[in-house]
């Protein structure tokens, strides 16, 4: 950011690089996330103990769930992003010094 900056970078221009690198983390950690929780939960009910009769628990993922984590990360990316950009942007103020 601060070589994006020193070679005169915008305001708009370092805000939407800002948001486009963090909606582009996110998303790799969202998929990453998914496909975990995916394979490991026959994992995880390997180590439960064997009862008398099989365990009522559903590993198939939940419409509802995923949007409420999709929700999740677009909210967090969007805030860092935006406090990224906005804290490494440069100000009107830094134009009068020069």
């Amino acid at each position: 950011m601060a070589a994006r900056v020193a070679l005169g970078g915008t305001r708009a221009r370092l805000l939407l690089e800002s948001l486009g690198e963090s909606s582009g983390l996110a998303l790799v950690g969202l998929s990453g996330g998914l496909v975990l929780a995916r394979a490991g939960g026959p994992v995880l009910l390997h180590f439960l103990p064997v009862g008398k009769g099989p365990l009522p628990i559903s590993l198939r993922p939940r419409p509802g769930v995923m949007a409420i984590a999709s929700a999740i990360v677009a909210a967090v990316s969007l805030l860092f992003g935006t406090g990224c950009g906005m804290a490494w942007s440069p100000t009107e103020c830094f134009h009068g010094i020069a």
